[in-house]
């Protein structure tokens, strides 16, 4: 392993096997992007579309409404 390179960037496995490609983690937040009746908006879409493209090993999701 090359030692400048950031434990950050070490997958990890969990004990149910799957593979998380890096320890780069984003928490559950609120975002306020839904409509008044709890619907994903086209700006919330592309939020996530744009942490998982900037190469997190783990999005949660913030405060989802369940039905």
């Amino acid at each position: 392993m090359n030692q400048s390179k950031s434990v950050l960037s070490n997958s990890l496995q969990l004990p149910n096997g799957t593979i998380i490609k890096n320890r780069i983690f984003k928490s559950a937040m609120s975002e306020a992007l839904g409509t008044a009746h709890q619907n994903p908006t086209p700006a919330l879409v592309t939020l996530y579309k744009t942490w998982a493209d900037g190469g997190a090993g783990l999005v949660v999701t913030g405060n989802v409404m369940v039905d």
